[in-house]
């Protein structure tokens, strides 16, 4: 078989032939750089942004390619570097990037391309001039689908100025990302400048998370003052499974990485394999970040579905046309929803005078949307509403698609239904949240504990505070308000260190519990310990302090010391309880239990807790 090299291939092997007997090495890379440049020889790669929740492509980031020995983008961004051929390798690499997105299909060129600029190319003119919303709309492209991200490689001298072009861009409707966030120069004070769409964390900071408790704490951090600002963040570099799954617990939603694929040149889909591993760490309490854990599955209906490659877009305007209740088609591929049609989508694409007659007889996938919000049916009602509403405006009404553990169409759930649950169910858990605290009351946790018993491994952490009446009565009201809510924040963020979604509630007065899907350590109850009996000390005069017990006048009017106020906490797991998964019960061996443990705080004068040792089984269950 003969093989055809074009003109311009060829005459880049010979220089690269010409190039490698070369003596001066810098000489010669200068000379391979320019002639890439010149033949265009750039090469455009893909590689796909992952939605976790629902194990779907959300868009790529454009990255550009040379031809070997300076295939590498730092080789060739280096040589540019010392060189001088900064903007013409830039301008090489961007037109290439845009000609190929414009030659995407249809249904490509609607996801979002991040596409990377440096700040110093972002400020010269010639980016201003070139890069502009005629030149993008004259390759037939949506601007709102290009994402302009800002890589810092050197130091920004002129923030002012690059704030009143991300503005200029913005305002033309491009979205703005932060690439590599948290390495090199790409810091706060970019951050607050550019105000991105899209926050990409380092692949620094994701690199082997789950074996790093600061690192988890702190893309915790970051992830929340994302959601504050609406801003996407995006964890970069995921390579290993642990790493995922730890950032699932961490609530990132989104992610890119060598783990999904490598960057291809064509933008490719995950694989069915890739999508069933990810939806089988989705797990139900990776989703549920919230009290309430009611599912949509009773809100889910079947649904119109059909099969890819069936129908042309005439038979959806016949199903339309014959059904005035069908609003939405479930497009599948061997019972996997791909797509979704929807009515109005539908008649706005094919409407007007000559929009049915040039899509009749096209497949109806071509006019689908190929990227629906879709979710495991066992995600909670709150969340989802959440999720639905995060989505562009176009799409802000479009049903949610349910799918089983395996990926399977499950069904639709319409944004009515999800709307008007999700606000009856924040008015149930209004009623119930304690007002002090604003955490989940009795109901809650009992649903709580009935959930964790279901599994193998669990604990129930029954918390109170010792002394707390008579500090009350000496300190004030305000103050034990105060001590409560202190103990309410201390508690939450001790839970966060637990893996899994471990859970706080406020039973009253200065009761609490957590519940944990896991067994809890010893080391996160000595951290609980450690913080309240360091934090409550702004709660009490410095001559308590000093003394380490405060004045009171006992029932009989007697004047007594009080030791300060201390947090004990009695604990009950899997490990001792076996057959025995009764509510009552385990609060039953809690009295006990809390009695030993603030006997244990009272002698040693400090915060303390106790695991039930005693083994139970159902012959123990004599209430």
């Amino acid at each position: 078989m003969t093989t055809t090299v074009s003109s311009e291939v060829k005459y880049i092997m010979d220089i690269i032939e010409e190039i490698l007997t070369c003596d001066d090495n810098s000489l010669a890379d200068e000379r391979l750089l320019q002639e890439i440049i010149e033949k265009d020889a750039i090469r455009t790669v893909f590689h796909p942004i992952v939605d976790l929740y629902s194990a779907s492509v959300i868009g790529y980031e454009v990255l550009s390619r040379g031809v070997p020995p300076m295939e590498s983008p730092v080789k060739m961004f280096q040589v540019a570097n010392e060189a001088n051929l900064l903007w013409p390798l830039e301008y090489a690499c961007r037109k290439k990037a845009i000609t190929k997105i414009s030659s995407l299909p249809q249904d490509k060129r609607s996801l979002l391309y991040f596409i990377n600029v440096a700040p110093n190319i972002l400020s010269d003119p010639r980016f201003k001039k070139g890069f502009t919303l005629e030149n993008i709309q004259q390759y037939e492209l949506d601007q709102r689908n290009l994402v302009i991200e800002i890589t810092e490689r050197n130091v920004i001298n002129d923030h002012d100025h690059l704030e009143s072009l991300i503005r200029h861009y913005s305002s033309q409707g491009f979205k703005i990302s932060l690439d590599d966030f948290g390495s090199g120069y790409s810091g706060l004070e970019t951050l607050v400048t550019a105000s991105p769409h899209y926050i990409k964390l380092d692949m620094s900071i994701v690199r082997d998370i789950h074996l790093s408790p600061y690192k988890q704490v702190l893309v915790k951090a970051l992830n929340a003052f994302a959601e504050n600002v609406n801003a996407r963040f995006i964890a970069e570099g995921v390579e290993e499974w642990e790493e995922l799954e730890t950032l699932l617990m961490l609530g990132v939603r989104y992610a890119q990485g060598f783990l999904f694929s490598r960057p291809k040149e064509e933008p490719v889909e995950i694989s069915d394999e890739i999508r069933e591993m990810i939806f089988s760490i989705v797990t139900p309490h990776t989703y549920r970040d919230h009290e309430l854990d009611e599912t949509i599955e009773l809100l889910t209906e079947p649904g119109t579905s059909i099969e890819l490659g069936r129908a042309t877009c005439e038979d959806i305007f016949n199903l339309f046309k014959k059904d005035a209740a069908l609003h939405f088609i479930i497009m599948v591929d061997s019972e996997k929803p791909i797509a979704l049609i929807t009515k109005q989508d539908f008649y706005m694409k094919a409407g007007g005078p000559f929009g049915y007659s040039l899509f009749q007889s096209r497949p109806a996938e071509y006019i689908a949307k190929k990227t629906p919000l879709i979710v495991r049916k066992d995600i909670p009602v709150v969340k989802l509403a959440k999720l639905a509403m995060e989505r562009p405006y176009d799409d802000l009404y479009d049903p949610v698609i349910a799918v089983d553990d395996n990926g399977k169409y499950a069904g639709i759930v319409t944004m009515k239904q999800l709307l008007l649950r999700s606000v009856r169910l924040q008015i149930q858990s209004a009623q119930d949240a304690n007002p002090l605290t604003g955490l989940p009351g009795n109901r809650a946790i009992e649903k709580w504990i009935l959930k964790a018993m279901e599994d193998e491994e669990f604990s129930v952490v029954y918390c109170d505070l010792d002394k707390f009446k008579e500090y009350n009565d000496v300190y004030g009201f305000m103050a034990g308000d105060d001590l409560i809510r202190l103990t309410a924040k201390i508690l939450v963020e001790g839970a966060g260190m637990i893996p899994g979604e471990a859970r706080v509630g406020h039973i009253g007065g200065d009761d609490f519990v957590i519940v944990s899907p896991s067994i809890v350590s010893c080391d996160v109850l000595r951290s609980i310990c450690q913080s309240f009996d360091g934090e409550k000390l702004s709660l009490f005069k410095p001559e308590d302090i000093d003394r380490g017990f405060y004045e009171a006048i006992s029932r009989k009017g007697e004047r007594i010391q009080v030791p300060l106020v201390t947090l004990s906490m009695a604990v009950i797991d899997s490990r001792n309880t076996e057959s025995v998964r009764q509510p009552a019960f385990l609060s039953h061996i809690a009295s006990s239990l809390k009695k030993e443990a603030k006997l244990q705080s009272a002698r040693e004068r400090r915060s303390t807790f106790l695991y039930e040792r005693r083994h139970y089984d159902s012959r123990s269950v004599k209430m």
